[in-house]
Parts: structure tokens; C-alpha cells; sequence
């Protein structure tokens, strides 16, 4: 299974990932960032960490998710218009 986490260098994000690593989970993770610098440990421990913003992400990954997925969004709202 993949499991795609968006804002994964947020706090939200990177408490969802300790976590998931913690239960041997890595090579499932796909972190989604626009600071990929902040998650180099996350990527040293198995997690494939792509430079991306959310909207190019889904279409990237929509191309290559297996049939199995999980998405976890970790993004919040700072305005409304």
C-alpha cells in the first residue's frame, strides 16, 4: 500500500509520519512538500520525499499509485476569499 501525505513538513505532517515510521512504514510513504530540505531524515529513512505543491502532486501521483492508497492531507486553510 502507498501512503501519500501532503504538508508532510508541517508539524501535523511530521507527527503523522514519526509515527508511521515508527511502525515500519517508510518505504510505503510518499511526502509531499515544497521544502523537501526539512525531511532529509524522512528520505535517509526509507521515505520518498518529492518536491512538489499539492495540486501537481495528485497528478503526478495519480499516474503511478498503485491500486491500494491512503491519503493523508495535512494542509490548512489560511484564508478564505
Amino acid at each position: 500500500m502507498t501512503i501519500l501525505i501532503t504538508g508532510a513538513s508541517g508539524q501535523y505532517g511530521r507527527s503523522v509520519t514519526d509515527k508511521l515510521i515508527a511502525r515500519g512504514l517508510a518505504h510505503e510513504l510518499v511526502l509531499l512538500t515544497r521544502k523537501p530540505e526539512k525531511l532529509a531524515d524522512r528520505a535517509e529513512a526509507g521515505c520518498q520525499v518529492r518536491d512538489d505543491d499539492m495540486l501537481i502532486g495528485w497528478r503526478v501521483f495519480a499516474k503511478d499509485v498503485p491500486r491500494q492508497a491512503v491519503v493523508i492531507e495535512s494542509i490548512t486553510l489560511i484564508s478564505e476569499k
